[in-house]
């Protein structure tokens, strides 16, 4: 798809399709079903799904209080994590014997002693009890983001289930434009920004650690904050 127009026209005919059955179960269902219909790839990579006007495709269930993940980004252990996990997890709440940590970790200490620390010049620094466990630089964090968000498109998703079968209907969508190094870093340090840990351990399968991707993620009455404009279509 070589430019917003274009996005633009195949969502107006996708709207008129009314309620769509999945093509996914699961959580990502509503997404993956809509990049579908617009012929997208799915897309695991740095750049955006629209590389042509860089722009990347975002969907949210209206009525949903999740979080909308911007990066997934491991390069920040400063330890092994089946090593973390030991020394910091806590029982798991469905599997008997396994340890996870599971936590969105912000500016501000949690209960569990986790946050962030924002005030080093080079590093933005993960910690545990005032002691780091993570850290990434922020040049190659920000430009990370850069390289896939500079745009968004965010489009709401109507839910309806036929028995067990998710049905999706996509009646408008929010148009951010023009985000920048500075915006992202400020959401970061102002607590916008969350660290999400998503891990556990799987020693009764004889596996280690599964990891669901250490995610930085942002509410999306915040997504706003991050870019110059926005434009709303319905």
């Amino acid at each position: 798809m070589k430019s917003f127009e274009q996005f633009l026209s195949k969502f107006t005919n996708i709207k008129s399709d009314g309620f769509i059955k999945t093509m996914r179960g699961g959580n990502t269902g509503a997404g993956y079903t809509l990049e579908q219909k617009l012929g997208l790839t799915e897309n695991c990579f740095s750049l955006p799904d629209f590389f042509a006007f860089l722009t990347e495709l975002k969907t949210k269930r209206i009525k949903s209080n999740s979080l909308l993940t911007l990066l997934t980004d491991e390069t920040g252990w400063q330890l092994p994590q089946i090593d973390f996990i030991e020394q910091n997890g806590w029982d798991h709440s469905k599997h008997k014997g396994e340890k996870t940590v599971q936590a969105t970790i912000s500016t501000k200490i949690n209960k569990r002693g986790f946050h962030l620390d924002v005030n080093d010049p080079d590093y933005l620094i993960v910690c545990k009890n005032g002691s780091s466990f993570m850290k990434w630089e922020w040049q190659p964090l920000c430009e990370h983001f850069i390289s896939k968000f500079e745009n968004l498109i965010v489009v709401d998703v109507v839910v309806k289930k036929q028995g067990d079968v998710e049905h999706f209907h996509y009646p408008s969508f929010n148009h951010y434009q023009n985000t920048s190094i500075d915006a992202f870093r400020n959401a970061i340090q102002s607590g916008k920004i969350y660290v999400d840990l998503r891990l556990y351990t799987q020693y009764n399968l004889n596996k280690g650690v599964r990891n669901r991707g250490t995610a930085l993620r942002i509410r999306h009455n915040n997504v706003c904050n991050l870019y110059n404009s926005k434009e709303y279509f319905n």
